[in-house]
């Protein structure tokens, strides 16, 4: 490094010119929370439920004993069960959200 020395290193510049950073310790904020998991595993149970109305729908045009009804109740689940894995992930995020978040 063309004639840098060892005072022109990150940290020394940092302590040169930014004094209040040099010496503030940065807060941390948490990557992950067990609501975060738990909604993730539940909005994955949906992804996986995904078949059951598809199954169900084409059941129900080959007319194998399958109302209508039914088919709807699977779309109906599978929703609400995704619908549930975001509310929990949005539970998550707002309680280990940070404090200069919009």
């Amino acid at each position: 490094m063309a004639g840098q020395t060892l005072e022109h290193t990150g940290a020394a510049i940092v302590e040169e010119y930014y004094p209040k950073y040099a010496t503030e310790v940065a807060p941390t904020y948490p990557l992950y929370s067990t609501e975060i998991y738990a909604g993730s595993a539940i909005m994955l149970l949906a992804m996986s439920m995904l078949g059951l109305p598809i199954t169900a729908l084409a059941f129900y045009t080959d007319d194998m004993d399958v109302s209508l009804g039914l088919v709807v109740a699977a779309v109906v689940a599978t929703v609400i069960v995704f619908v549930i894995g975001l509310a929990v992930c949005m539970i998550g995020f707002r309680k280990y959200g940070r404090k200069d978040a919009h």
